[in-house]
């Protein structure tokens, strides 16, 4: 049996790094009694999704993840952070 490929986000970290960063983010959730968590800031929002842009929000529930992009950035965000709603 072939192993899949696995998907590469353009920064070089596996998707499954950021799908794992991001259920742990959930695991803090819930562990605190939260709804959601808000990510603003541009270096944590990479963090979580691997997508470098000037401007982009990334709300985190326990059950989805959105991330909201500049509209210059929409077509890289659906390439690189798939595990996300764009």
């Amino acid at each position: 049996m072939t192993p899949k490929p696995t998907r590469t986000t353009r920064a070089g970290a596996p998707a499954r790094e950021h799908i794992r960063r991001i259920e742990r983010v959930r695991t803090g959730l819930e562990r605190r009694r939260l709804d959601a968590l808000l990510v603003y800031d541009r270096a944590n929002t990479f963090y979580l999704t691997g997508l470098h842009c000037t401007l982009s929000y990334l709300l985190v529930t326990r059950r989805e993840a959105i991330l909201w992009v500049d509209g210059r950035y929409i077509e890289a965000a659906r390439a690189v952070a798939g595990h996300c709603d764009v």
